[in-house]
């Protein structure tokens, strides 16, 4: 009878094969990345379209963008707010009056878009969690949404959609929301970021949503910025603005 031997790899041979299996790996998983981030982005530009298209439905009815309602300053640690302050704040929880939606958290009590929308998939924070569970439950804190949204903050004060006035260095007000990013590291708590804070999308008051790079932060609040956050929202808005 004729005898076969198998013959196998050598150690040579299957190092050989893992080295180019981990170099192709190497290869493919920033591209994998990109693609991955890319449909972050895109998903998050969708959110902002039916965002826009709830805010039309929203001043069609009432004659004005969402705004307010009045909330109290809250022990020097949130900001009183009359409809006139750019935020991402949809929940007042503590604040009077208590247990309300404000600013793009009317579109949830309108039933215009549903809870899931005011949060970007590249949010690299909680709040797609936590924030969500504070407006279900209506707890007491107050809740908040990945998106920075600009009621009357510099317009006109009237809030008509196609009509926003012009901002506080004389152009055309055209923003109604953009992704938040804070880069602030002095409290971890106030650290969240959108895509990495590279890119952001921004929605117009037409309804169209633009893609854009952060560069230089320009669309972020840093640092610098934790003590007159405020003017630096203004800020960004203005860049939003130039945008369009």
């Amino acid at each position: 009878m004729r005898t076969t031997t198998r013959q196998a790899f050598t150690l040579v041979e299957v190092l050989v094969v893992v080295a180019i299996i981990a170099l192709l790996v190497a290869i493919l998983m920033p591209a994998v990345s990109r693609v991955r981030d890319q449909a972050r982005l895109a998903i998050c530009g969708s959110n902002l379209r039916q965002i826009g298209t709830g805010i039309t439905a929203y001043a069609n009815a009432f004659r004005a963008i969402p705004h307010g309602p009045v909330v109290q300053d809250l022990g020097g640690v949130l900001e009183p707010n009359d409809g006139t302050v750019s935020t991402s704040q949809i929940w007042t929880g503590p604040q009077e009056p208590i247990r309300s939606t404000m600013s793009l958290g009317l579109l949830l009590w309108q039933r215009n878009v549903t809870p899931e929308v005011l949060y970007c998939p590249g949010d690299d924070s909680n709040d797609p969690v936590e924030e969500l569970a504070k407006i279900r439950m209506k707890k007491m804190a107050p809740g908040f949404c990945s998106f920075l949204y600009r009621q009357l903050d510099e317009t006109d004060g009237r809030g008509q959609l196609d009509k926003l006035g012009l901002n506080g260095i004389g152009r055309r007000a055209t923003a109604l929301a953009l992704d938040m990013n804070s880069l602030i590291t002095i409290d971890p708590s106030y650290t969240r970021t959108n895509h990495k804070a590279l890119r952001l999308n921004i929605l117009s008051f037409d309804g169209s949503v633009r893609q854009v790079r952060n560069i230089d932060n320009r669309f972020a609040i840093r640092d610098e910025d934790l003590v007159r956050s405020t003017y630096r929202r203004k800020d960004i808005l203005r860049e939003a603005d130039r945008v369009y």
